[in-house]
Parts: structure tokens; C-alpha cells; sequence
């Protein structure tokens, strides 16, 4: 019976428009104010492949974020999910609108409160470690503060470097992961700081050429990003939290994430 309901929500998905989501949860049964009556316009740092699966924003049919986006507007009886690639800079200092959500793997901190609303979370995320392999056993915790080190700029992982780590090597910030993946397998960076969830992908797919030594307990919740004092809230709190109490967001995580990590996250060392 599980397995039927499973196909029909995937062909429930595809005819409304929500790409290789498998949608779980009954259609209608939260309101959510819209900015574009029957669309869910979600905002992206893009490209994200993990999170969101295509070419272009027009093209995007799957990931992660996108299917927790695809199973938010389900429940709320919205016909489809519109993605729009948007500044982080302008993004986080609560610069935009013209979106309902943004949801780019974003950490709830006191700091970026103070210019955007939050939904509540709906995951958590430590900071990874990635190097070339062939440098991992020459960077440590002792020597990694004298390596050039890239950050995302703007995020945890920035402040985490310039306050606590405060490395005597470069540091190097970045608008895009993949630009800042890029210059690491260059050689341009010794290191990459980010969240451990993007990082595992893309060591993943480098063939053995890049790896995730450690993690750092940085980070912590990870929710979506509202304009201030917008009136979608409450029904995006309902949604985020049906979707957590009734499984469908691990379901997302054994679905989209743990195919592209190849390792089990729990057995990558901790730095202190």
C-alpha cells in the first residue's frame, strides 16, 4: 500500500508541475499567502545542484530544497513552484522581494534576524573540511590556520574563520560554491570551510580528487528566509512542521542528499 501511495504522489507531482517530487501530505490543508496567486516563488543561491536539480532556474526539476519547496506549495493548493537565483549579499541583508521563501541551506543566526525573518528550522548542518587529497595529510587542525582557506562570504563559516579560527593564511570569499570548489581543485586555496551537507557532493563527484578530512561544529539550524514581517509565516511554520513530524523530510534527505554524500557523516572527525 506504501509503495502505491508513493507512485501516485510521484505522478501527483509531475502533473502539478513540481518536477520528480514525490509530494506526501493532503493538498489544501495549509494557507499560505502568495506573492503570485497558485505559485510558491522560491529564492536560490544557484547553481546548487544538490538542492536544486537543473540548468537554469526554468529547468529545475528536482534536489533537495526543491522538494521540500514542491511539498510546502502541495499543501498549501498551490499549483506549482517558481525558483528565482538571487544575491546572497542582497539576500541576507534583507534587500529583496518579490518571493514567498528562500531556501538555500541558510543558517538561523541572531545577526541576519535582525534584517530577514525565519521559518522554523528544518534541518541542521555542521561545517566541512574539503582539500585537494593529495594535501590531506598536511593539513591538520594545528596547520590549517596557516593554509589559504576559502569561506562563503557572508556566512557562519566567514565569521567562524575571521573570529575564531583567525587564520595567518589568506582568505579567500566566495559568492558561489562552485566557483569556490573550482579554485580549490586549481590550487588557488589550500581548504574550503562550508557547510558539510554541499561540501560531501562535491567531493563525491571529484573522482578522488577532493576530500572531506573533518567538520567543525559550526553552523546549527538551517531555515527559509522570509522579507521581513511577510504574512506567509505562519503557513510555511504549518507546512515545515507536517512535513517534519510525519517523515516526509527524511524521506527528502535518504532521496536527494544521501546518494551524493558517499559516506556516512557521522564517521568524518571533529575538530576543535
Amino acid at each position: 500500500m506504501a509503495a502505491a501511495v508513493l507512485i501516485m504522489s510521484a505522478v501527483q507531482a509531475s502533473a502539478a508541475g513540481f518536477g520528480d517530487c514525490v509530494l506526501t501530505g493532503a493538498a489544501g490543508s495549509v494557507k499560505i499567502p502568495t506573492v503570485t496567486e497558485g505559485t510558491l516563488t522560491v529564492a536560490a543561491i544557484l547553481p546548487s545542484p544538490d538542492s536544486f536539480r537543473g540548468d537554469s532556474p526554468e529547468t529545475i526539476d528536482g534536489g533537495f530544497e526543491y522538494c521540500v519547496a514542491a511539498n510546502i506549495a502541495h499543501r498549501a493548493g498551490l499549483s506549482s513552484v517558481v525558483v528565482k537565483n538571487v544575491p546572497w549579499p542582497a539576500l541576507i541583508a534583507g534587500q529583496l522581494d518579490g518571493f514567498d521563501v528562500a531556501l538555500s541551506n541558510i543558517f538561523i543566526t541572531e545577526e541576519r534576524k535582525k534584517n530577514v525573518d525565519f521559518t522554523i528550522p528544518y534541518f541542521r548542518a555542521t561545517s566541512g573540511v574539503m582539500v585537494r587529497s593529495e594535501d590531506q595529510g598536511s593539513i591538520t587542525p594545528e596547520t590549517i590556520g596557516s593554509k589559504r582557506i576559502g569561506v562563503f562570504l557572508a556566512s557562519v563559516q566567514d565569521k567562524y574563520v575571521a573570529e575564531v579560527l583567525k587564520p595567518t593564511g589568506e582568505v579567500r570569499r566566495f559568492e558561489s560554491g562552485p566557483d569556490m570548489f573550482t579554485a580549490l581543485r586549481a590550487n588557488q586555496i589550500d581548504a574550503v570551510i562550508f557547510d558539510l551537507s554541499l561540501v560531501l557532493p562535491a567531493a563525491h563527484a571529484s573522482d578522488g580528487a577532493l576530500k572531506v578530512i573533518a567538520q567543525y561544529d559550526v553552523g546549527g539550524d538551517v531555515g527559509g528566509v522570509l522579507p521581513k514581517g511577510s504574512a506567509a509565516r505562519e503557513g510555511l511554520d504549518a507546512a515545515l512542521g507536517n512535513i517534519l513530524k510525519d517523515g516526509t523530510l527524511d524521506a527528502l534527505v535518504a532521496t536527494w542528499y544521501a546518494p551524493l554524500w558517499g559516506v556516512d557523516p557521522n564517521t568524518i572527525p571533529t575538530w576543535k
